[in-house]
């Protein structure tokens, strides 16, 4: 299990903070999320759903070899900014 203090997402909707483990995402699942919204907001609109990154496309080119340290299919980083060290939630249900 992640330390708590790890990871945090931010729901896209209404921009409050969660603790990856309060809404069973760890930070390995998380890169491959493009917009998050929180349960609450979820519940109070179906239309939010969450959406997923689409994995780089791999270009491969004829003439060069590629070196085992590159990985054509990382997920874009996230752009989202870190959580404030105070106000995050806990969804339980």
């Amino acid at each position: 299990m992640e330390n708590v203090h790890d990871f945090h997402r931010a729901c896209d909707n209404c921009e409050e903070w969660y603790h990856g483990h309060c809404i069973n995402i760890n930070s390995s699942e998380a890169k491959y999320i493009k917009r998050y919204f929180c349960p609450p907001c979820a519940e109070r609109n179906p239309e939010l759903v969450i959406e997923y990154k689409k994995p780089k496309p791999t270009i491969v080119k004829k003439d060069t070899k590629k070196s085992k340290s590159e990985s054509p299919n990382k997920p874009y980083k996230t752009s989202k900014e870190t959580p404030p060290k105070h106000g995050l939630f806990c969804y339980t249900s």
